[in-house]
């Protein structure tokens, strides 16, 4: 089961290097969506029912729900962004058993802030600084999506530069 956690844990990597690179916010939300999903198997099959499981889930469903409205081009209700910081924070919450768990949940609110920015920029400022908050928890614990957070920081890095507004 470790083999497969892994080898999903590289797919993660090639979408996390993919998501930052795509113009559109509706395109990053899918592919965040799909990524997330995938990091729910991961860490399922690595440890068990954790917080990261859990608020991987959560973010998978915020992804889904904030794609559709990004296509749409509407932005998130406050209702919805009050059930998104709820639903992360109790499924954080719900299974914390170590100090270590509390990463992905700051990692979950970092990432749903960037959901729920109107600009591709600001959502990217925002997964910066998640991609560093995960990058700390999977080495902690010793997945191959370590790889893939520090992929993504230099795709952020770079997707910040190349998208960056010119001064006229």
């Amino acid at each position: 089961m470790e083999i497969v956690a892994q080898i999903i844990g590289i797919v993660v990597t090639i979408l996390c290097i993919v998501s930052t690179q795509l113009k559109r916010k509706w395109q990053m939300l899918f592919i965040s969506f799909v990524a997330n999903f995938l990091n729910v198997i991961m860490f399922f099959l690595l440890n068990g029912v954790t917080s990261a499981v859990m608020v991987s889930l959560t973010a998978s469903a915020q992804c889904a729900v904030n794609c559709f409205l990004a296509y749409k081009n509407k932005e998130p209700s406050t209702i919805q962004r009050i059930i998104f910081t709820v639903l992360y924070v109790v499924s954080g919450v719900l299974q914390y058993s170590v100090f270590l768990d509390i990463l992905p949940i700051l990692a979950s609110l970092l990432f749903m802030v960037s959901v729920f920015q109107k600009t591709e920029q600001k959502l990217r400022i925002f997964c910066l600084a998640n991609a560093v908050v995960w990058i700390v928890y999977d080495s902690i614990i010793g997945t191959t999506a370590v790889l893939g957070q520090i992929f993504s920081l230099v795709s952020i890095l770079v997707a910040l530069y190349r998208y960056r507004k010119q001064k006229s």
